[in-house]
């Protein structure tokens, strides 16, 4: 019977990597095709971005644009990518969005506060993205603080009818419009109250349907996707993803053991080295 559920498991795990290999093309008949379509249905050529700029400065639909369909694409693609082995611990709490965060101030920060003294409608929550955002961010401002490294969750995202994030500035729209609607509901005039308060307003609303708000990032790596995120859906890359904390809003909510995070330091040293 051992030996049964030995071989059982062994060929679970077989398929499971046989799964992982074809993801990324190491089953295909002749690799080097397989890449070179991988990389002209994902990767924009310049001709491509410079088209995405031109669409955006004219006022026009990006997501009708070559660039934007290869950029959602991709990261639908890098969404699809399993590991082989099992859920881990922040999977199984939903974080399941690896994401980064400059801060300016490079302050030891153990919980993300929403910016509610920022400008709606963008204030409701803390503002994450790529690696590459974080890095434009940080040579555009100050050259000095911190980037954190943090997952999210992103089950719940809002989007466009055509269920893709927004570009910024129809998503500041379609933020305003749910204020506006949020105010005739409760009969006040939201443009009569302080934008600190229109900002809880629209907070409270959001993210008691959502997890996360997607958008095109126009400022820092442009074209790349951010997101919007209250501060119980972020976490440390470095925490223990305890379930009994799951809607704490301190980014470790129980961090690994020192000697945990020496060994991951470590691992990652070594990666680098490759």
């Amino acid at each position: 019977m051992a030996d049964g559920l030995l071989s059982g498991l062994t060929n679970w795990i077989d398929q499971r990597k046989q799964a992982a290999k074809a993801s990324v093309g190491l089953l295909a008949d002749n690799p080097q095709e397989w890449l070179a379509q991988t990389t002209a249905r994902y990767l924009p050529t310049k001709e491509e971005e410079q088209q995405y700029r031109a669409v955006k400065q004219a006022g026009g639909d990006i997501t009708q644009t070559p660039y934007y369909q290869k950029i959602f694409d991709l990261t639908q693609f890098q969404g699809s990518l399993k590991p082989i082995r099992g859920q881990s611990a922040a999977e199984k709490l939903g974080f399941n969005k690896d994401v980064y965060h400059f801060s300016k101030t490079g302050a030891d920060i153990k919980e993300f506060v929403p910016g509610m003294q920022d400008l709606s409608p963008f204030g409701i929550g803390t503002h994450v993205g790529t690696k590459e955002a974080a890095y434009d961010r940080f040579l555009k401002t100050t050259n000095t603080g911190v980037t954190y490294p943090l997952k999210i969750k992103t089950e719940r995202q809002f989007l466009n009818k055509e269920g893709k994030p927004f570009e910024e500035e129809r998503l500041s729209s379609e933020l305003y419009k749910l204020i506006e609607k949020i105010g005739d509901e409760k009969g006040v005039d939201v443009y009569k109250l302080p934008y600190q308060e229109r900002n809880k307003m629209l907070a409270d609303y959001m993210w008691k349907k959502y997890d996360a708000i997607p958008y095109i990032n126009d400022v820092e790596a442009p074209g790349s996707i951010s997101y919007i995120v209250p501060s119980q859906n972020i976490r440390s890359k470095f925490a223990k993803f305890d379930p009994t904390k799951a809607e704490s809003k301190d980014i470790l909510a129980g961090v690994l053991p020192l000697g945990l995070l020496a060994e991951d330091d470590k691992k990652q040293k070594k990666d680098m080295r490759k």
